[in-house]
């Protein structure tokens, strides 16, 4: 149950796993839902009976996604949330131990997320409030989660250009 990679670097077209998340999301306009050109992993470890995952080094570049609300109020990221199958099993089924994460360093670099929400007020808007946040940049060192009580809080430097408005709509 232990798998154990030295490093992985993927550039250009996405894993296929990766590619239908990306895909199951209608984000925006201009087609372009999310996109990330390059993401890198290095000294990754998870064990699957502990649940637990240690990340060296996670290297995002140019990360792109958008979320939406349209006029009756729903996200486009709802489509995302799977339902789990109802109804009530005869059988007690043990808890597993939650899922643990270390994570050493994470960087972000060039990214960008856009909010565009057509029902900001409760209603819907004839003009929608669109946010769009560039040239994101997110170091993230030490991460553990949960954190354990005494755990040493991880460090975060974060930095972004954000421009607010409306779009005119035709």
């Amino acid at each position: 149950g232990l798998f154990q990679l030295g490093g992985v670097n993927l550039e250009g077209p996405l894993p296929a796993a990766l590619q239908e998340i990306f895909d199951a999301v209608p984000l925006q306009e201009d087609g372009e839902e999310a996109a990330l050109k390059q993401l890198a992993l290095a000294d990754l470890r998870i064990d699957l009976p502990a649940r637990q995952v240690e990340l060296g080094r996670v290297l995002l570049s140019q990360p792109a996604v958008a979320v939406v609300r349209d006029g009756q109020g729903r996200w486009n990221l709802a489509q995302l949330m799977r339902e789990t199958g109802g109804g009530s099993r005869a059988e007690a089924v043990p808890a597993a131990p939650a899922w643990s994460l270390r994570l050493k360093e994470l960087q972000l670099d060039g990214g960008r997320a856009r909010l565009a929400d057509s029902f900001a007020g409760g209603r819907a808007a004839e003009t929608p409030l669109r946010l769009d946040a560039s040239a994101l940049r997110l170091r993230v060192q030490d991460l553990a989660w949960p954190a354990a009580r005494g755990t040493p809080a991880a460090r975060v430097q974060f930095a972004t250009r954000v421009a607010a408005g409306v779009a005119d709509v035709a």
